[in-house]
């Protein structure tokens, strides 16, 4: 045998226990991630808010739990919210 057969065989022991991990992620897939899907009701442009202080609203979408007949609605936003700002929002609104 020649030293090069050796070290293809060796280089392909190695590898095995890596196919095997790729493949066990693979078929390992929980079934409820791949049932939440969202549908996109809007889109909104980015820095188009009368006050940029405040959090700037990127999409509105929704998704339908059948099991539990809920409906679910998710804002997605430009970047990190302001915590300051929207407290002072918040409590200008409520008061």
């Amino acid at each position: 045998m020649k030293m090069e057969d050796l070290m293809i065989g060796q280089r392909w022991l190695l590898s095995v226990p890596r196919i095997l991990l790729l493949l066990s992620s693979v078929v390992v897939v929980d079934v409820r991630t791949m049932a939440q899907v969202w549908t996109v009701l809007a889109v909104d442009p980015k820095d188009d808010g009368r006050d940029p202080s405040l959090a700037d609203a990127a999409q509105l979408s929704y998704r339908y739990e059948k099991d539990q007949d809920l409906l679910w609605f998710r804002v997605s936003l430009y970047g990190k919210p302001n915590e300051e700002s929207r407290r002072e929002h918040c409590r200008r609104y409520w008061n």
